[in-house]
């Protein structure tokens, strides 16, 4: 894997780009070709900031010695769109 920084833009980014709407940390670790760590943290940041959101978990298997563990899934948190006022000031004060 490369030596790279790993932002949490750069995730982001990656997230945005990966094909599948729930991911893993480690899946997007592995599209972006760097270590799961700096990427779960970046995830963390992004949950913090509302950005992403749990979505549930995926079965895993451990590389050394096939035991199988829950990693959590995530998906980009769906934003509320803008409010437009003045067509809700054009609906309701000008009626």
């Amino acid at each position: 894997m490369s030596e790279q920084r790993v932002t949490t833009d750069a995730v982001m980014t990656a997230i945005k780009d990966f094909p599948i709407e729930a991911f893993t940390t480690f899946e997007i670790a592995e599209a972006m070709g760097v270590p799961e760590y700096p990427v779960r943290a970046a995830a963390s940041w992004l949950l913090k900031r509302n950005l992403i959101e749990k979505a549930g978990a995926r079965k895993r298997y451990t590389a050394v010695a096939n035991e199988a563990y829950w990693a959590t899934t995530y998906k980009i948190k769906q934003q509320a769109a803008p409010v437009d006022f003045a067509a809700l000031m054009g609906a309701f004060c000008r009626a």
